[in-house]
């Protein structure tokens, strides 16, 4: 769940009071998508830049720049190594 705090929810569909897992971010979280191949999530956040995070990790493993203003989507290709982000730019 991206609910525009500064973190990712992660919950069990089959049980929606348990959280598998919580990842603080450094600004508010507006979408992230999941790649369930590499267990990565792609998150648009209030900032310019991109996070790419390791969910196993539960940690960013890339930041990625080149927009000029504030993300609010995101999306994985059936592949599974490319995705492409929304941006209001």
């Amino acid at each position: 769940m991206a609910t525009n705090q500064k973190k990712i929810q992660i919950f069990d569909l089959n049980r929606l009071d348990k959280e598998c897992c919580s990842i603080e971010t450094s600004d508010f979280v507006n979408h992230f998508s999941f790649n369930q191949k590499d267990n990565l999530a792609c998150l648009t956040l209030d900032a310019l830049q991109v996070e790419l995070v390791d969910l196993e990790q539960g940690k960013s493993i890339k930041t990625l720049y080149g927009h000029k203003d504030f993300g609010f989507g995101s999306d994985w290709h059936p592949n599974g190594t490319e995705f492409a982000t929304g941006n209001q730019d």
